[in-house]
């Protein structure tokens, strides 16, 4: 179902344990507009959605840039789960699909297991994530 970006921040992050490491929503969200601002590129149009009583979380992004005038959008999608259903994941491109059936669709799609080292990883594949948006838009 979806809702609010408050809702979303309100879901409490479970407990790390030796082979589950939890990527909380907040970090993951700031993560992604801070990236994208570093980038030159701005959210718009954000949705969220919980599933699973909250233990899913699943958002996307339609990404501003300097061109008011540009014919096609860009987004952004990303996913997270606090029940070790679901890798954390970044999807981008000209048209994405993040939805609670699990489809992660787009033109790059990133995921990481919440293992031991996840947010070190979780930094380079978002910065491939955002970086790959501009490029693949320049190749079009």
């Amino acid at each position: 179902m979806f809702t609010n970006l408050n809702e979303v921040l309100s879901v409490p992050v479970p407990k790390q344990t030796d082979s589950y490491v939890p990527v909380s929503n907040k970090h993951l969200i700031e993560a992604v507009k801070s990236q994208l601002s570093s980038n030159g590129l701005s959210a718009s149009n954000e949705q969220y959605e919980l599933s699973k009583n909250g233990l899913q979380m699943f958002g996307s992004m339609s990404i501003s840039a300097d061109n008011a005038n540009a014919v096609m959008v860009k987004e952004f999608g990303f996913r997270n789960s606090y029940d070790k259903s679901l890798p954390v994941g970044f999807v981008s491109g000209s048209k994405v699909l993040v939805c609670s059936n699990l489809m992660f669709r787009g033109d790059i799609i990133l995921m990481r297991k919440h293992t031991l080292n996840v947010y070190e990883d979780f930094e380079k594949l978002l910065t491939q994530a955002v970086s790959g948006i501009n490029t693949q838009f320049d190749s079009i």
